[in-house]
């Protein structure tokens, strides 16, 4: 019976500990007031262009040669842009590692490779579209023309530069 009692005893002191403490805590609260937490964000209009290579690999001078190259463009939802080159026509020459020899070559924007690739920001010539906010492919069209007699058998390169305006 005695042990009995010292059990009561503990459970009896162990209510009374969380009844004091539920007490004091109402106690250390005299009021409370509310207040509103403003969030806000500004989303901003940014476009980014991928790098690529358009390789037309091996080149016979008496016949044309075209290739392509896919450049990816991510503009946040709904931002118009326009894809250019910032390398105009005149510039578009690939030359040999010790540049002694050269082959022009020439972008486009369609298949059929009749609307120059533009050299400025205007929609005329370049790639236009809106931003999704995902990765869009878009596909640059390139040609060496036929009867560069002149070239010397060996690789050639040239860095054309693309300019995304938005």
């Amino acid at each position: 019976m005695k042990g009995r009692k010292v059990r009561n005893r503990i459970k009896f002191a162990a209510v009374a500990g969380v009844a004091t403490l539920a007490l004091s805590a109402q106690s250390a609260w005299a009021a409370a007031a509310t207040g509103t937490l403003t969030v806000t964000a500004s989303v901003t209009s940014v476009c980014t262009v991928s790098d690529a290579t358009l390789a037309f690999g091996d080149y016979n001078p008496t016949v044309a040669k075209d290739a392509t190259a896919t450049v990816n463009v991510q503009c946040t939802k709904d931002t118009a842009y326009t894809l250019y080159s910032a390398t105009v026509s005149a510039e578009r020459i690939m030359t040999s590692a010790n540049a002694s020899s050269s082959l022009n070559y020439e972008l486009y924007t369609d298949t059929g490779r009749t609307t120059i690739f533009s050299t400025g920001g205007t929609s005329v010539g370049g790639i236009t579209g809106s931003g999704t906010g995902l990765a869009q492919s878009n596909t640059i069209y390139g040609r060496i023309a036929a009867n560069q007699a002149a070239a010397v058998a060996t690789d050639y390169t040239h860095s054309a530069n693309l300019t995304i305006s938005y």
